[in-house]
């Protein structure tokens, strides 16, 4: 596939031989962001489209450095969103495999926390290592409360 020349009603530049095939789009190295913009040896931000990228480093060159932060923060806001929709799509996939296995997935107007791969199906809840019974917990910052 090509690399896209336009995007945005921005002229993208292109750098052949560089690993991005854009002028001022590296590779990072993360997962979530994998390509940054830099200008003036100063990274702008990071993206997870190279295209993304490189549109915000042509509004660097063609608007300034406030027309490229738009570009970030209007990036920043469509990831948030896709990964928003990405856990909502998670968690109905969850209720529908819990609730296929007869766990309820609210009690008394309560939402409960489903953990589809754990032995009892919700979160924070083990089976007693006793063999009978449950164990519930509440784990915050690496600590966990017996209740």
């Amino acid at each position: 596939a090509g690399l896209v020349t336009e995007a945005e009603g921005l002229r993208l530049h292109l750098a052949a031989g560089t690993a991005t095939g854009y002028a001022g789009v590296w590779t990072t190295g993360k997962v979530a962001r994998p390509f940054e913009a830099v200008a003036g040896g100063k990274r702008i931000g990071r993206f997870a489209s190279v295209v993304d990228a490189a549109v915000c480093y042509a509004r660097h060159l063609e608007s300034g450095p406030a027309a490229a932060r738009e570009w970030l923060a209007a990036c920043d806001a469509k990831s948030a969103e896709a990964q928003r929709a990405d856990s909502d799509k998670k968690r109905e996939e969850a209720v529908a495999s819990c609730a296929g296995k007869g766990l309820q997935t609210e009690y008394k107007g309560v939402q409960l926390h489903l953990a589809p791969g754990s032995k009892t199906g919700y979160a924070g809840v083990w089976l007693n290592g006793r063999g009978s019974g449950y164990r519930v917990a509440l784990e915050k910052n690496g600590s966990r409360l017996d209740l």
